[in-house]
């Protein structure tokens, strides 16, 4: 279950805060996207500005795709190598993640109220979620 709501997790990270970016957690989804982007490109009758947006979404999401099989590479790797000592990585990478992202919260949050030129923005939804629950907690 907490494989199942790390995956929602991470969904709704790129819905909300990376908008136009490809998915990071269905790779059929990436491979299609990436075939129909090749298949524009190399067709090669479209206008410019179509054939301009289909490079930059061939670009992020070949990022995404290769982001993909490096991890899964590394993955298994780590397997064949360690046996299930392999879940130790990224429970460890996770462990350093929480408390560097409540700390990188709190520096925004400490740069917004310093600097008026640095106002925060809607579009980064989950940031400002999160700093809303770290409030309520310090409460």
């Amino acid at each position: 279950m907490f494989g199942v709501a790390a995956m929602a997790i991470q969904n709704a990270l790129v819905k909300l805060d990376l908008p136009g970016f490809p998915t990071t957690a269905v790779l059929t989804t990436n491979t299609v996207q990436l075939t129909i982007e090749l298949a524009t490109l190399v067709h090669g009758n479209d206008p410019p500005e179509e054939t301009v947006r289909a490079w930059r979404r061939f670009r992020l999401t070949f990022q995404a795709l290769a982001g993909f099989i490096a991890g899964g590479t590394t993955d298994w790797l780590l397997e064949v190598r360690s046996g299930l000592w392999a879940l130790a990585f990224p429970v460890a990478l996770a462990m350093v993640a929480i408390p560097w992202g409540e700390y990188i919260v709190q520096t925004v949050a400490v740069t917004e109220t310093q600097f008026a030129c640095a106002k925060p923005t809607d579009r980064n939804s989950v940031r400002r979620v999160y700093s809303q629950i770290l409030s309520r907690r310090s409460v």
